[in-house]
Parts: structure tokens; sequence; C-alpha cells
């Protein structure tokens, strides 16, 4: 059993003395674990190894204040939800990265799925401003009025179904995931894509999404937008500002970035 105290803590965890797999639970802890810690690329772009065993991934959120990818953050979710009674899968989906772009790498993002009383849930806490809910496979929409997030999962066939998010009265989908279950090491080619390929966004451009109550801040190489409340504000990032950016808005110090600087991380 590990000792995951250290992250229940930092992400203010509401954990009773005599813990049970519930959905109340599993909501819990998706929604601290979202709020708390960031979706970012830090690593990839300072190349450096990715936190993929418990311990690092711990220390660089609790100590660095930092996150990580799909491989990091859901790997961690993976591994805290299974200790704790809930029966976890992984699977792979391809993102969609909007009109102008079209779909990412196929299959190369890892998510995961919860099954509790016989029926399975999406948990993702690794997809940038992630749902601060499980979202049932069984097509249930899943609102947070807050946040202003209205989800659902819709199968355009046997195995092959669409993470939709509903923005301006319309149903956006935010990735086709395959509903096979996966091994973590399955996902080995799609990590060295994500790390080394030009063809990688994540290799070619800071990313980073930290969420909050109401809102979540995206900061790439060239811009940061602040979403509150539905209002949206942008700001030109450079390598004069960025740190500031990465301090006020992500609590992250200390770290340089390899885009703005590589004088720093060499």
């Amino acid at each position: 059993m590990y000792d995951f105290t250290k992250l229940e803590t930092f992400i203010g965890l509401n954990k009773p003395a005599h813990f049970e797999p519930t959905l109340e639970h599993l909501n819990h802890y998706i929604r601290q674990y979202v709020l708390h810690v960031p979706f970012e690329n830090i690593n990839v772009q300072n190349r450096l190894p990715l936190a993929v065993n418990n311990a690092s991934m711990i220390q660089k959120i609790t100590e660095r204040h930092q996150g990580g990818i799909c491989y990091e953050n859901n790997r961690l979710t993976y591994e805290y939800l299974s200790q704790h009674g809930y029966d976890m899968h992984f699977i792979a989906a391809t993102v969609n990265q909007g009109e102008e772009k079209g779909w990412a790498a196929e299959n190369v993002h890892m998510t995961t799925i919860a099954t509790l009383n016989g029926t399975r849930y999406l948990v993702e806490t690794g997809f940038g401003e992630s749902p601060l809910m499980a979202v049932p496979l069984n097509g249930e929409i899943v609102e947070d009025t807050a946040k202003r997030q209205v989800y659902k999962i819709k199968y355009i066939d046997n195995k092959t179904f669409d993470l939709l998010k509903k923005m301006n009265d319309q149903w956006i989908i935010q990735y086709r995931a395959v509903d096979r279950y996966l091994k973590f090491r399955d996902f080995e080619n799609a990590m060295v894509y994500n790390q080394t390929s030009l063809d990688s966004h994540f290799v070619t451009d800071p990313l980073l999404v930290k969420n909050w109550e109401t809102g979540h801040v995206t900061m790439t190489g060239r811009n940061l937008t602040v979403t509150d409340q539905g209002k949206k504000e942008k700001h030109p990032v450079t390598r004069e500002n960025y740190r500031q950016f990465l301090a006020d808005y992500f609590n992250i110090t200390h770290t340089p970035i390899l885009f703005f600087e590589p004088e720093e991380t060499e």
C-alpha cells in the first residue's frame, strides 16, 4: 500500500476514516485533484523524463507545484483510486484539436474508466480543463453550474465513444475514445511520440492549464488566456513576463522553461 498522505493533504481531500468507494468520494477526489494540480508539459519542454511513478509525481506536485500531461496525471489517479477500492482501467483516445487543427495523433491520449456498482464512468484528470466530475458512459448528462461545465458521453459504435462538452448550446467533441481496456505499458510508443515528435504540440509549444471553481487559465508560448464565468481576457507571453505569469497563476517558481530561455535549462 502506497502512502498518499502528502497528495491528499496538498489537494485538500476530505477523506473519511472509513473510506468506501462511492460516487460521492470519486467526484470529490476528481474535483480536488483537477482544482489543485495543473495540466502542464514543462518536463517535455525541458527534455526531462515524465514523472510516471508515485514518488516522483507526488514530489512534483507537492514540492514544485507542477502537474503533468495525461500519462502523469491520469496514471497517478489510476493508482490512487485503484488502491482505494475502485475498479480502474486505462483506455486510449484521439483528441479533437478544433476545426483549424483537426484530430491529433490517433489514440495517444491516455485516460481512465472507473466501474462502480455496475456503472462505468470516465475519470479524466489529465486533459487541461478536465471535467470536475465523473462522466457516466451511459449517456447521462453531468453539469457543474459554477464552472459552466456540461458533459456527456455518446457512443458512435459498439466500441467507440465521444466525450462531448456543451458550448454555446452545441455539443463539441473533446476526444474520441476506444472502449478497450489497456495496460500502462501499452502507451510506451505514445509517450515517446509526445516527448520527441515535432508533430506533437507538447514538443513544439509550452502548454499549462490551471483550473479553479469558476474558470481556468491557459498559458502557451504566445498567450496567457484567463477564462472566468464565461468571460475571457488574453495577454501576450514573452521571455520577460512568463516567469511572473507562472508564479501568479500557477504558483510555479524557480522553474525556467527551455522554450523561453534555453540557456537557463542547459
